[in-house]
């Protein structure tokens, strides 16, 4: 009784372990995705800060025209660059919320197991 009661905690103390080990895996990977685009978008802006500077001061400027056009581009590419960072920060925690659900899902089938288990209604490996 005791022998089979140790082996249900140890087994479950595995379990247990590697459910927070994957846990701790899709945190980090998601982060890792997060980061990477931060740092992407910050990357953009800086050289849309580049084109800007090289662009000059109005003051400066001896085709007005040609300069609202250009900082008009600027502010177009701005925009479309933000939107597609939105939809890509909106794809990466999609998809840890997919992958945090089917986590959840898996620990509860296991805590099932183990209640029946306790029960003496199923044995586990």
């Amino acid at each position: 009784m005791q022998k089979d009661f140790l082996k249900q905690l140890n087994s479950y103390q595995r379990a247990a372990y590697e459910a927070t080990k994957q846990l701790a895996d899709i945190n980090a990977h998601t982060y890792e995705k997060l980061i990477e685009q931060q740092f992407a978008v910050i990357g953009s802006c800086m050289e849309r800060l580049n084109k800007q500077t090289e662009l000059g001061d109005l003051r400066e400027t001896k085709d007005v025209a040609d300069y609202l056009q250009t900082q008009g581009e600027l502010v177009k590419e701005c925009a479309e660059k933000s939107v597609a960072a939105g939809k890509e920060t909106m794809e990466i925690l999609t998809k840890a919320r997919d992958e945090l659900t089917d986590w959840a899902e898996k620990g509860l089938d296991k805590a099932k197991d183990y209640q029946q288990a306790a029960q003496g209604k199923k044995e586990i490996a």
